[in-house]
């Protein structure tokens, strides 16, 4: 359930900022677009920044996975 959280918010996040410019983003946006808990952030994430690291860092090893000897 942890990691389902934290993914929810990171793809909350990348999904807005496709939208917009990171700087505009806020925590209390970010948790009313995925519905959760504003402490429930916090316990996942420092501040948005850390969401954005966790994301990134998401986001490379999904892509990593894809790697094979073919492509």
């Amino acid at each position: 359930m942890e990691s389902r959280t934290k993914e929810r918010l990171g793809a909350t996040l990348q999904r807005l900022t496709d939208d917009e410019q990171f700087d505009t983003i806020t925590v209390k946006r970010l948790v009313l677009e995925s519905h959760v808990n504003r402490q429930t952030f916090y316990y996942h994430f420092q501040d948005k920044f850390d969401c954005l690291q966790y994301q990134f860092d998401h986001e490379a090893q999904r892509l990593v996975g894809k790697v094979t000897a073919d492509n």
